[in-house]
């Protein structure tokens, strides 16, 4: 999201499944799935595992053999004497492979050759057909393939429901439900983040504003936590309005709240810090009986280097220090 990578979701399917569908009907249908090198890693016929469609070149080679992806085998590729174009397809001639292989014997060499790339994947699926080539076996073959192109474009939409499911449960993870404002399990994550690339260029400071509602106990217990609530989220809207989309509104928990923002110049953060306050002081709160409230505000500075658990204790200091000099007031 934003060019920032969410995690990573693993889906292991059985492809035997694919093979029993769509090669039962008749012995001699060949599938086989191919990686993005051409090495054919799956396959109904034992025959044509670990060959590869074209001759590897030998940087791919020497990188496979490496990696150990696919051990010591010699990766040998399929000898194929001719290819000729067949509407979605290729006829080729295959020299065989094995004298104990019955469907790709001296007999059987020339084949129906289809492919189909998976969506999603660097993967690609073959079907070969051995039969005689007859208007209806061509078109038996492309049924075939396309039924294979059906299954796999299923586990491509089911891996997408379940990617826009988890970041649905990772958005719900980083929001306060409330408020709309970030939680601390998002500030842990992305303001340390913020930090480092802030470190590397060396192109802005960063400034922390923490605020917390003044006898925000006092509110729940005469108007009720429904009221309650309706205060915060009415200041978890008063925040994001005064603040730009690269600034860091966070929930902190309860009634403390905290804005990171990317900025050199301290006078503007107390600016901002002010405006808020003065725009609470203003607001009216209440179901029928109306009131107000007040929140108190520290601003520091980051320092060089300075870790985030650091400037949070810095931040709450200043905090504490407004609270103590009488409430309703930022101190910087």
């Amino acid at each position: 999201r934003g060019g920032r990578t969410l995690g990573v979701v693993v889906v292991k399917f059985p492809l035997i499944l694919l093979e029993r569908s769509l090669i039962g009907a008749r012995s001699d249908d060949v599938f086989a799935v191919a990686d993005s090198n051409g090495v054919i890693f799956d396959a109904s016929q034992k025959d044509l595992l670990l060959r590869t469609l074209t001759p590897l070149r030998d940087r791919i080679r020497d990188t496979i053999r490496r990696n150990r992806q696919y051990g010591n085998a010699a990766l040998k590729a399929l000898e194929i004497v001719e290819r000729k174009n067949l509407g979605s397809g290729q006829l080729i001639s295959l020299k065989p492979l094995s004298s104990h292989n019955k469907l790709m014997d001296q007999e059987s060499q020339r084949l129906i050759y289809q492919s189909q790339p998976v969506p999603g994947t660097q993967w690609t699926v073959i079907a070969w057909d051995g039969a005689a080539f007859t208007h209806d076996d061509i078109g038996r073959n492309m049924v075939v393939t396309f039924l294979a192109f059906l299954i796999v474009f299923a586990v491509f939409i089911l891996i997408r429901q379940r990617k826009l499911f988890l970041e649905s449960v990772y958005d719900n993870a980083i929001r306060d439900p409330l408020t709309g404002l970030y939680t601390r399990l998002y500030a842990n994550e992305e303001v340390p983040r913020l930090m480092r690339r802030h470190d590397e260029r060396g192109d802005s400071n960063i400034a922390a504003i923490f605020f917390d509602i003044d006898h925000f106990k006092k509110v729940n217990d005469t108007f009720g936590h429904g009221v309650g609530d309706d205060v915060l989220r009415d200041i978890g809207g008063i925040l994001l309005a005064e603040t730009r989309a690269i600034d860091i509104a966070i929930r902190l928990g309860g009634e403390e709240l905290a804005l990171i923002m990317p900025i050199n110049d301290l006078k503007i953060a107390i600016d901002v810090a002010e405006r808020i306050r003065r725009k609470i002081e203003k607001t009216t709160f209440g179901r029928g009986s109306t009131f107000q409230v007040t929140i108190s505000g520290g601003v520091v500075m980051r320092e060089p280097l300075e870790k985030m658990d650091t400037l949070f204790e810095r931040g709450d200091t200043k905090l504490y220090q407004a609270k103590e000099q009488g409430r309703n007031r930022i101190i910087s």
